[in-house]
Parts: C-alpha cells; structure tokens; sequence
C-alpha cells in the first residue's frame, strides 16, 4: 500500500497471539464464575444439609478460612463418646485384672487339694473310699432283695387262681431271695457298719481336708 506504513510480520502475529490469550482467559474466567454461581446456588437452596456438616461454628467451606469453634452439639457429642470409652477401656482393665486373679486362685487351690489328696491325707481317703464302696454294694444288694421278695409275693397272690396265664406270670417273676442270700445281704451291711466304726478317728482326722476344700470352692464359686 502506497503512502502507508507496513508491519513487519513478526509483530503482527505476536498481537494476534497475544489477542488469542486474552480471549481464552476470559472465557475461563467465565466458566469458573459460572461454576461458582451454580454451586453457591445449591447451597443456598439445601442450608439444612449445610449446616448438618458444618462442625464448626461459623465455618465456611472453604479450607483457607479460619476455622471458628466446634459446635456445642458436636462438642457435647464428642465428650460424650470420649467418656464413654474411657469408662469401657477402665471396666475392661478391671475385668483382664479379675480373670487374672481368679485364675490365680483356681491354680493354688488345685495344688493345694492335690497336695493334701494325695499327701498328707492319702492313707485316710483311701479307706474312706474303700467303706463307700462297700456301703454302696451293701445298700444295691439290699435294694435287688426287696425287690425280689414284693415280686414272690405279687406272684404267689395272682398264682393262687390255677390258671395257666397266672402260672405262666408266676414262672416269669424272679423268686424271692433265699435265706441264704438274705444273710449275704446282711452280713454285708454288718461289714459296712463295723467299717464305719472303725474308722471314726479317720473322719475326725479328714474334716479339715473337707473344711478346707469346701470353703476353698465356695470362694471360687463367689469370686466366678
């Protein structure tokens, strides 16, 4: 162009780049204060939903801004939680603490009714088995003859007719015990008697193994 000035070429693309940014930033800028908008629009539309999570009073949602101080809801909630688990944490200790003891116990007193079972009190319970076993035999065997004997006798009462069936009932019951096994019976019960007699110091001598295994388990039993 004649009589006009002509740009070199370098310069006018430089502007044209330089315009092309400007252009970008502000339309980035728009669409972030847009965005802004949206979202200061919904918050405005659900405050109940904002003010559920917002744990501080004053406290906006920016993280940038300082925090103010906690709700008294939530601070009321928060040492309510924490009093409580101290208070478990101290009733847990209190009960590991418990067990400990009490298997403490249960381990001693074992060892001391083993040591007295089977030391200091051993020839003494052994023949205070020994007169149990025997009461025991003597009162089955006394059980097994009465029984024996109301069945002869239920026998001998419906056999009284001649019939075949009552002869029959009668062939089936046991027959009452014989004089012989009577006096086996009671000679039994005799034996268990002298025994009992005869071991009258041993019972004295045991009761403080009895005393003391009966109160040992009673404890047990109160500290359980």
């Amino acid at each position: 162009a004649e009589g006009g000035e002509v740009s070199p070429p370098g310069l006018v693309q430089g502007a044209t780049s330089h315009s092309l940014a400007t252009e970008e930033a502000e339309a980035a800028g728009a669409l972030r204060r847009a965005a802004e908008a949206d979202a200061a629009a919904a918050a405005a539309s659900c405050p109940s939903a904002g003010a559920e999570f917002e744990w501080r009073a004053g406290e906006g949602s920016s993280e940038e801004e300082d925090a103010g101080p906690l709700d008294d809801r939530v601070e009321g909630a928060i040492d309510a939680i924490n009093a409580a688990r101290d208070a478990m944490n101290a009733r847990q200790l209190d009960l590991e603490a418990a067990k400990r003891e009490l298997g403490a116990a249960e381990a001693q007193t074992a060892l001391e009714i083993t040591r007295l079972r089977e030391h200091e009190h051993r020839d003494n319970l052994a023949q205070v088995e020994k007169y149990e076993s025997l009461k025991q035999r003597a009162a089955e065997a006394r059980a097994a003859a009465e029984a024996r004997a109301a069945g002869g006798e239920d026998a001998a009462s419906s056999g009284s007719g001649g019939t075949a069936a009552s002869e029959a009932t009668t062939a089936a019951t046991p027959m009452a015990p014989t004089p012989a096994e009577l006096a086996a019976v009671e000679a039994m019960e005799a034996q268990s008697l002298r025994m009992a007699c005869d071991l009258s110091d041993v019972f004295i001598s045991l009761v403080p193994y009895f005393t003391y295994v009966g109160v040992a388990e009673q404890s047990l039993d109160d500290a359980r």
